[in-house]
């Protein structure tokens, strides 16, 4: 098993809240970031066991699946809609 070369981490006070960002372990510099990602801010974040995809909740009441290569949405699901998009 190995692990991923970065590390998740949910936003900051010095960032906006609305942010994912995943850092490099040992260098501790920002490798990418995606912007917008839950209205309201992110409140919960999963990284897939294999390691393909975000999984992120939102103060908005959604959840989203990010492909974490190109960190395009690839599917989400709202408290109101019970299908997943």
């Amino acid at each position: 098993m190995h692990s991923a070369p970065f590390s998740l981490t949910l936003p900051t006070h010095a960032c906006a809240p609305s942010q994912v960002r995943a850092h490099d372990c040992e260098k501790g510099q920002a490798l990418w970031q995606i912007d917008n990602a839950h209205r309201g801010g992110v409140t919960a974040l999963k990284l897939s066991h294999n390691e393909r995809y975000i999984i992120t909740g939102g103060a908005d009441g959604e959840v989203r699946v990010w492909e974490l290569r190109t960190r395009d949405l690839v599917t989400e699901r709202n408290k109101k809609n019970e299908e997943w998009r």
